[in-house]
């Protein structure tokens, strides 16, 4: 350790070379603290950075293990930093958690530990740049950032019991309009409304999260509300047409003769067909687009290419 101490004190000429063997590896220790309304997580990771120093190549047959922070302050070390970082520290018990080994070629190994808390997907890490006159090492690749990037696959069997089926299994309570008998005409319209506010309470749920673009959840719910919409809007068409079906039948009774008695019936005749038709179509076709859309959301929104969700 003298004779080390001695090297860096008598080298007064910053000599260093990367070489091509240089390499960075990262080590993920913990990663969690995911904070989906401040797109936010907490991550502990250990890094070991290796690099040529020709000041401290020695005739020692193994590694020197250097632990003292007096001796880690007198040698270079390359200074990374983490470009989107929201707050990093070193790991400290009861002095600074680095691990440094200087080999008999000059090989430095240096390995620390930090803690950061980041607002990205993905981690930039930079280093700062030397002197010209100073620079002394060839750089492999033309670029002093490494970029690491996370690909997080979410577990969706909660979302499917707490938000899919109980969504869908509302929505399908919209589709019973159409099979009421046309004399309950309050149920028509309370059962749509009743389950279109249901749909946005669910939606809202304990927490509501805000985020700057679409969700799969966000597409899914306007998809069952407006499945919801559509079922209400179809059953105030069938009462007006209703409505206007008895009114023809009030004005066929009091027609004062057979001509118009005769276009009156018809008219309701028409009117009666109109509307029972405008079920019948709405019983076949609500459950089919309803399958329609299910298969194009799982095969294209839920199992979609999601990158393009936060701006790069």
């Amino acid at each position: 350790m003298e004779a080390l101490r001695e090297k860096l004190k008598n080298s007064t000429k910053l000599e260093k070379s990367l070489g091509d063997r240089h390499r960075q590896v990262l080590n993920i220790l913990y990663l969690a603290n995911f904070d989906s309304e401040l797109m936010e997580f907490s991550i502990d990771v250990e890094m070991e950075l290796s690099w040529y120093d020709l000041r401290l190549a020695n005739n020692y047959t193994k590694p020197i293990r250097i632990r003292e922070k007096q001796i880690l302050d007198l040698i270079w070390k390359p200074d990374p930093y983490f470009v989107n970082s929201k707050f990093s520290h070193f790991h400290e018990v009861s002095f600074p958690n680095f691990r440094m080994r200087v080999f008999p070629d000059g090989l430095v190994k240096y390995t620390m530990s930090l803690s950061f808390d980041s607002r990205s997907e993905s981690e930039s890490v930079q280093f700062y740049s030397e002197e010209t006159e100073q620079q002394a090492y060839e750089v492999v690749v033309h670029s002093s950032c490494v970029r690491l990037v996370f690909e997080l696959e979410r577990d969706g069997g909660r979302f499917v019991v707490e938000k899919y089926i109980p969504s869908t299994l509302a929505m399908m309570f919209a589709w019973v309009a159409p099979y009421v008998p046309y004399n309950y005409e309050d149920v028509r319209i309370i059962t749509p409304i009743t389950v279109l506010l249901t749909l946005v309470q669910m939606e809202k749920g304990d927490k509501e999260i805000r985020t700057s673009y679409l969700t799969s959840m966000d597409v899914w719910f306007a998809a069952m509300k407006a499945f919801t919409a559509l079922s209400l809007i179809e059953s105030l068409i069938v009462l007006a047409l209703i409505k206007r079906s008895r009114a023809m039948e009030r004005n066929m009774h009091r027609a004062p003769n057979e001509l118009m008695r005769a276009n009156f019936d018809s008219e309701k005749y028409r009117l009666t067909r109109l509307y029972h038709r405008l079920d019948s179509v709405s019983r076949f076709l609500s459950p089919v687009v309803f399958v329609v859309f299910f298969m194009y959301y799982v095969e294209f929104v839920a199992q979609g290419d999601d990158r393009g969700c936060v701006a790069k």
